[in-house]
């Protein structure tokens, strides 16, 4: 009797385990929406491990397919990390949600107060600092002497390069450099000021046989560009992986432009718990120590210093001195004036210029 009870009871055992696996709960999944290469795959996996979930990704190559993606409704994403001048143009278009901040305590306890003069009136309310780019020139140092360099942007002119230039494809950076040059604000909004700035840029297009946010960093390495406009991240990624290749990175003595990319949870998220637990570990210490290692670029944590090497933090593109910082203006939205740079932006894509 006791053995056709255990039997019974086995079977029933069985028979629930089936009627638990076919109502079982469904695998959690965190859709994110990012620039390439900008996240470590080892830091992902822990994520995933921890929260018994898997994080498909999806990469963008600029803010403007970005944003022009989420105002048609596609995507189905949970968190997404784009350039903080874009930020407030996406909350004015109902793209993402209040931040509860509550949910975030790594956040609010790890955030390097000296990139405070960095934050705007978004942060922290509708997105949370994911790292911190500076722009520059890149350039090969086999091939070009660093004393015939005036540590300007007019070196993208410099006879040695031999034109084999590459700059970023993007309106806000170039037109940036003209801006500067002229010593005006990159987020200035006068239109002749604009103009001049795009004319300096038109000067600087003569020796320029690319424009593009990623083939630069592959174009170093070959030595099909002697030089190019890039992002400290990009850079210090690409000096990583090829040790052998004499590449330098210099910020210009005019200035140079410097932006957030930040993480932000988009109305419509299906994942909303999941994807507050993905940014509040991405400020974990140790974690963010890790994607440091990745992603070769300065990240807000005063937590991870703990747990990176002497080398890394001795880095000025990875943990910035005062110095450096004061170099750097924040691209900023400009509002309904951003009309007045894809005006100039366009004049720039159109004009050829002779050789």
């Amino acid at each position: 009797m006791k053995k056709i009870v255990t039997m019974t009871i086995a079977v029933i055992a069985i028979i629930g385990s089936m009627v638990v696996g076919c109502n079982k709960t469904p695998e959690k999944v965190l859709y994110l929406y990012n620039w390439s290469d900008y996240i470590s795959p080892e830091v992902v996996a822990k994520f995933e491990e921890k929260y018994e979930c898997r994080v498909i990704l999806n990469t963008f190559e600029d803010n403007e397919t970005m944003l022009a993606k989420m105002l048609v409704g596609s995507g189905g994403y949970d968190v997404i990390i784009p350039s903080s001048y874009v930020i407030p143009v996406m909350r004015r278009k109902g793209l993402i949600q209040k931040l509860d901040m509550s949910k975030l305590p790594n956040v609010m306890n790890n955030l390097d107060k000296k990139y405070s003069k960095f934050l705007h009136e978004d942060s922290l309310v509708y997105s949370v600092p994911y790292a911190f780019s500076i722009t520059g020139i890149a350039y090969r140092k086999d091939k070009v002497a660093a004393e015939s360099l005036k540590s300007s942007w007019e070196d993208l002119k410099n006879p040695s390069f031999g034109g084999r230039v590459c700059m970023l494809r993007d309106m806000r950076e170039v037109l940036g450099v003209g801006l500067l040059m002229k010593g005006h604000s990159i987020n200035t909004v006068d239109g002749r000021k604009l103009n001049g700035a795009c004319n300096y840029a038109l000067e600087l297009k003569k020796y320029i046989t690319c424009l593009d946010n990623e083939a630069y960093k592959g174009g170093l390495v070959s030595g099909e560009f002697l030089a190019a406009m890039g992002y400290n991240s990009d850079v210090l990624q690409i000096m990583d992986e090829n040790e052998n290749i004499p590449i330098e990175f210099m910020i210009p003595k005019e200035g140079t432009t410097c932006c957030w990319d930040e993480m932000v949870i988009p109305n419509g998220c299906k994942n909303q718990e999941l994807a507050y637990q993905f940014i509040n570990f991405l400020y974990d210490g140790e974690v963010a120590a890790a994607n440091l290692a990745y992603v070769c670029s300065a990240i807000p944590n005063k937590a991870m210093l703990q747990y990176v090497d002497e080398e890394a933090k001795n880095n000025p593109w990875i943990n910035p001195t005062e110095e450096m910082l004061n170099k750097g203006e924040l691209i900023k939205d400009v509002g309904d004036d951003v009309i007045k740079f894809q005006k100039q932006w366009d004049r720039f894509l159109s004009t050829r210029v002779k050789e």
